[in-house]
């Protein structure tokens, strides 16, 4: 399933809330938008706002979506995307504001925990074992080509200011979270978009999002886990013309008839 392309050459500014693990991580894909804004290469269509999470304390859902919930109060309109960790929590915030939701945008995410068969050891997740992992994760960066120089620059930011032990209670939280019912309450418009050679989010996930709201527009970014800020070009243009599209509908809907 793709999206299929519906461009009209408007050019109305949208406000696009971003929700991910990784705030800094996510600015680079956000500044890759505002410098082709500046360009004109996106016809100033999309305006993001990167929403970050506190660096200490509980870090669950629970605790994270009213800290969401006070960014947007003073937004008329939005849609809002969720990438990996952030794609129930953009559903939850969905469901609670669906008068200011102009449409959801999901991103190699997930509406159960993606590893089942880690769930049952969701209590065993520590600081000091996600400090392991992360030590593990982080000789990939070594390897030539597999990530940018401001990908790296980024996850070490992230690095100095997530410490192990608020991972580990997003990590607990993931792997109890079950936001299926947002997902069939939700009307609005829903793009999911999947990364090619995604080797953290299976497509399981994907199928059992469009079980769930069958119409759902797919869309594919080449690319692993991170394809939406490793390719930027790709992963703009896939959501630009689903927000041009939702302008479209909406420019009709408000057409008069004779």
């Amino acid at each position: 399933r793709v999206a299929s392309s519906c461009c009209s050459g408007q050019s109305c500014l949208q406000r696009v809330l971003f929700v991910s693990s990784f705030g800094s991580v996510c600015s680079i894909f956000a500044s890759d938008i505002m410098k082709r804004n500046r360009s004109g290469l996106n016809q100033r269509f999309l305006n993001p706002l990167v929403i970050r999470y506190p660096s200490y304390g509980p870090n669950d859902y629970n605790a994270l979506v009213p800290i969401v919930m006070n960014e947007l109060m003073h937004l008329e309109s939005f849609y809002i995307l969720g990438m990996s960790f952030g794609g129930p929590l953009a559903l939850m915030v969905a469901s609670r504001c669906p008068s200011q939701v102009s449409g959801i945008i999901l991103c190699a995410t997930f509406v159960t925990p993606p590893r089942p068969m880690l769930v049952p050891l969701r209590f065993a997740v520590s600081g000091p074992l996600i400090g392991l992992v992360r030590a593990i994760r982080r000789t990939r960066l070594l390897i030539p080509g597999y990530a940018s120089n401001e990908f790296r620059r980024a996850k070490a930011i992230t690095w100095r200011r997530v410490n192990s032990g608020v991972l580990a209670g997003r990590s607990r939280s993931v792997l109890s979270v079950d936001v299926r019912p947002q997902l069939r309450e939700n009307r609005k418009r829903l793009l999911y978009i999947c990364c090619s050679n995604d080797e953290v989010i299976s497509r399981r996930c994907m199928e059992e999002i469009i079980e769930i709201a069958p119409d759902t527009q797919v869309s594919e970014v080449e690319g692993t886990h991170f394809a939406l800020f490793a390719n930027p070009a790709q992963s703009a243009g896939v959501i630009i013309n689903f927000l041009q599209c939702g302008s479209d509908s909406k420019i009709l809907s408000d057409t008069p008839s004779n």
